[in-house]
Parts: structure tokens; C-alpha cells; sequence
């Protein structure tokens, strides 16, 4: 019989396929907030949970990565690089300040 701490050792092992296998401090709450209430959690439940959570035909899920989608310097592919967010910025508001000078110019006439 497995109880709500096997369960949660068993997630953050990465074995429901869900997540990447790693110790997850939100998980932390399975089973302990019943138990502090006094009703902790049923073998019932826990075996409901086991059955969904650690299905033999997970795969891994959304959350997970195999860092496949980072580039070689740890920034996520197709963003700008590091430091060429501030040029982009100073070299519009530079394009809007001429386009506005050369609006006024040309409408002043």
C-alpha cells in the first residue's frame, strides 16, 4: 500500500511523465494539507491518484523540457541577444523622433 509521501516521491521522480524529474516544493502540499486537518487523504484516493497520475503511457507533458529549445548561450531560440534589447529600443525611439520632426517639418507648410 502506497501512501500520499510515495506518491509525491514518486511524481517528483518524474515517473507520471508530467514533469521533469526533479523535487517539486509545490507538490509538498499532497496529502499534508488533509492531514493536518484530520482527514488525511483515503487508501482510495491515493490509489485514484497513483492509477491517473502514474499511467504506464505518459509521456512527458508540456511543462517538461529537454532544454532541446535553448541556444548554446541559455537564451531561448528566436529571442534577440543579450544586451540587444536596449539598442532595438534606443535605435526606435530614435526612428520616432526623426519620423516626428519630419512630420512637423512637412506639415508646417
Amino acid at each position: 500500500m502506497a501512501n500520499a509521501d510515495q506518491l509525491r516521491n514518486e511524481i517528483d521522480q518524474g515517473k507520471s511523465g508530467a514533469k521533469a524529474p526533479f523535487a517539486d516544493p509545490s507538490v509538498a502540499s499532497l496529502g499534508t494539507d488533509d492531514e493536518a486537518g484530520g482527514y488525511p487523504p483515503t487508501q482510495n484516493q491515493i490509489s485514484w491518484t497513483r492509477r491517473t497520475e502514474l499511467r504506464s503511457d505518459a509521456s512527458a507533458g508540456p511543462n517538461t523540457t529537454d532544454e532541446s529549445t535553448r541556444s548554446p548561450s541559455g537564451e531561448g531560440l528566436g529571442l534577440p541577444p543579450r544586451g540587444a534589447t536596449p539598442f532595438m529600443l534606443g535605435a526606435l525611439a530614435l526612428f520616432l523622433i526623426v519620423a516626428g520632426l519630419a512630420f512637423a517639418y512637412l506639415s508646417r507648410g
